[in-house]
């Protein structure tokens, strides 16, 4: 499997977050950022998350009208 841990999330209160709308996980030591095919998308530093994406501490993810910020 691709991940070593997994952790559900649930964010409220934002209309534009599907049910299942991204992940994130390790791999390899690194954190990736994946888009579970979201109506809305998922976007990394502003840019859509077409594939699996590593995360650096600062990075800013959007999803729906919600921002969240990597801090390792």
């Amino acid at each position: 499997a691709a991940s070593d841990v997994y952790k559900r999330q649930t964010i409220d209160n934002d209309s534009m977050i599907s049910h299942q709308h991204c992940a994130l996980y390790l791999n390899g030591g690194n954190v990736y950022i994946e888009d579970l095919h979201s109506a809305n998308h998922t976007f990394l530093n502003d840019d859509i998350v077409m594939k699996p994406k590593i995360c650096y501490d600062g990075d800013l993810i959007r999803i729906g009208q919600t921002n969240l910020m990597i801090q390792m």
